[in-house]
């Protein structure tokens, strides 16, 4: 696969996201194999993921695709993220503790507010006043975790009472770390990182996506993090090359793409750079053939059965990183 090809898997995808978001800003968030919208419950975490996916392709073709800059595609793609972005917005809402914290079906979650401020953070390009989220979602992490060590203490919570649940998810860490690196915070980082490493993953590391992009993330905005880093990210990679539980499904062929062209550019070693290349090609390889191309109601989708929204925006993520990384090499 070559730049371009994966750029237009890029694109395609996120316009079909682009179309998904109705006149309230909210997406249809699955289809069916024949393109009909299935009625059912709606998630937050992806609905902001999408529009973290959206604004990283809309920056790109702002940047590096001039042809891109006046068209109809980014008119419209502009369009709705600006959208989805102000339904997220007004999900931002405040709990008995300080900070703002992202309404999930009347619970809070770590993800949420974590997921909200790489969204919200991305889309000040396109609506500045959504700035001054950012320190208010911040501060209510403090309600899930001690941020000074890094140490998780609730994953959810309900926004009336206060009350904390004790449902838990494996991905949170990694979106939280990600969201510390793309606010700065690199010391906040590293500990939620290193918590991560010597909790989750002290035995067999997840194949954790979010958490290879974090430590990406970490070793740039702290270069003395890097070789910590790399050494925890190696073990994660390590999982995925050698247990690729997530072959033939395509959110998780694409997580794993994800994560792995983090890798890449994280790590200077040039052999386990060599392999997570070929297994990012393998991957991409298949993950396009799940690409719709015809359907005009799920045109640009990824469907693995059905159409959800977090398919495709994985795979707009994963196959922009790739072009980026490509394009730079031709």
């Amino acid at each position: 696969m070559n730049a371009e090809q994966a750029f237009n898997a890029a694109m395609n995808g996120a316009m079909y996201l682009a179309n998904q978001v109705d006149g309230k800003g909210k997406f249809i968030y699955v289809r069916d194999s024949d393109g009909q919208p299935i009625l059912g419950k709606y998630n937050m975490l992806r609905h902001a993921g999408c529009i973290w996916a959206m604004q990283t392709v809309y920056g790109i073709c702002v940047i590096r695709r001039p042809e891109y800059v006046d068209s109809p595609q980014l008119a419209i793609l502009g369009g709705s993220i600006a959208r989805a972005a102000s339904y997220l917005r007004s999900k931002c809402v405040t709990s008995n503790a300080p900070g703002l914290y992202v309404n999930c079906n009347k619970s809070a979650k770590l993800g949420g507010n974590a997921l909200a401020i790489l969204a919200l953070g991305a889309s000040t390009a396109l609506l500045p006043t959504f700035q001054e989220l950012i320190p208010l979602l911040e501060s209510g992490l403090g309600r899930f975790m001690h941020v000074d060590t890094g140490l998780i203490t609730s994953y959810k919570f309900d926004i009336a009472t206060g009350a904390n649940s004790d449902f838990e998810s494996e991905y949170y860490p990694g979106e939280v770390a990600l969201a510390l690196a793309q606010l700065g915070k690199a010391d906040q980082c590293y500990r939620l990182c290193y918590q991560t490493s010597v909790t989750r993953d002290e035995i067999t590391p997840l194949q954790d996506h979010w958490m290879l992009q974090a430590l990406e993330a970490l070793a740039i905005i702290n270069p003395s993090r890097k070789e910590w880093a790399i050494g925890y990210a190696k073990e994660i990679v390590f999982q995925i090359l050698n247990n690729p539980v997530y072959m033939g499904k395509v959110c998780p062929m694409a997580c794993r793409s994800e994560g792995l062209i983090a890798y890449y550019h994280l790590t200077d070693d040039a052999d386990l750079k060599a392999q997570a290349w070929a297994k990012v090609g393998e991957l991409l390889d298949e993950q396009i053939k799940f690409q719709n191309t015809t359907n005009p109601m799920l045109l640009g989708a990824f469907v693995d059965k059905t159409a959800r929204i977090d398919f495709t925006q994985h795979n707009v993520s994963a196959f922009l990183r790739y072009y980026l990384e490509t394009a730079e090499a031709e």
